[in-house]
């Protein structure tokens, strides 16, 4: 074999090489606290469409809700009021995500909008692993300091 067939049939297997290397790339699967992150914010969205259907999906069996008004609700109360119509918009920052094998804790904050008012809040959420998907079996909320001035100048007389 002479040289200059020598060098085009290693030019070959390189090129071939190559391609067939790239045949294996794409987007790589998403990890567990990108899969948790998405979940939040579907659940967010469905909740502020009032979207009952999407949201029974997404909550646990045994699902406990304890908003920042201080009220504790099980799953079928919470997708009760869920279901009522209400104008708002949702908008979540800060999300930090922890798993830890089937568990993940979801930390953050966001700003609940309506045409009339605003409410900022903390929340804590806990996701379990179910399947091939993860359902939130837990939400906790509490009012920022700022907003729990503005809601008690609000209340008073």
């Amino acid at each position: 074999m002479s040289s200059v067939s020598r060098r085009l049939f290693i030019t070959a297997l390189a090129t071939a090489g190559l391609v067939l290397a790239g045949l294996g790339t794409g987007p790589m699967p998403p990890t567990a606290a990108e899969e948790v992150e998405t979940a939040v914010r579907i659940s967010d969205a469905a909740w502020a469409r009032s979207d009952v259907a999407t949201l029974d999906g997404l909550l646990a069996e045994r699902y406990v809700h304890a908003d920042g008004l201080g009220r504790v609700l099980r799953r079928a109360d919470w997708l009760l009021d869920a279901g009522k119509p209400r104008n708002v918009a949702i908008t979540s920052a800060d999300l930090a995500v922890r798993v830890q094998g089937l568990v993940a804790v979801v930390t953050g904050s966001d700003v609940i909008a309506t045409p009339a008012t605003s409410e900022q809040r903390r929340f804590t959420q806990v996701w379990i692993k179910r399947g091939a998907s993860w359902q939130r079996a837990a939400f906790r909320a509490a009012p920022l300091a700022g907003a729990l001035r503005s809601a008690a100048i609000a209340a008073a007389p």
